[in-house]
């Protein structure tokens, strides 16, 4: 189950950018055709729902990777 979870915390990053990505050309595409439709639509909500769930998984992952760090070079030896 640990192994699940370093897993899943090595694909978050990956994830965030590729739906980043996508909603940057959905707003691109649907700013030049308003007919497509893109922002105003059940995908692009869930899209948002899981780049703003795994932004939030990724930023915690991070700062906790920050003050395990901190913690080691605070307590390495001279």
């Amino acid at each position: 189950m640990k192994r699940f979870f370093e897993c899943l915390l090595c694909l978050l990053p990956h994830l965030a950018i590729i739906l980043s990505v996508m909603l940057m050309v959905f707003l691109i595409i649907d700013s030049v055709n308003s007919a497509m439709n893109f922002i105003n639509n059940t995908q692009t909500k869930l899209i948002l729902w899981i780049l703003s769930i795994s932004s939030i998984i990724n930023g915690i992952a991070l700062v906790e990777v920050h003050i395990k760090k901190a913690q080691r070079k605070k307590h390495k030896p001279k």
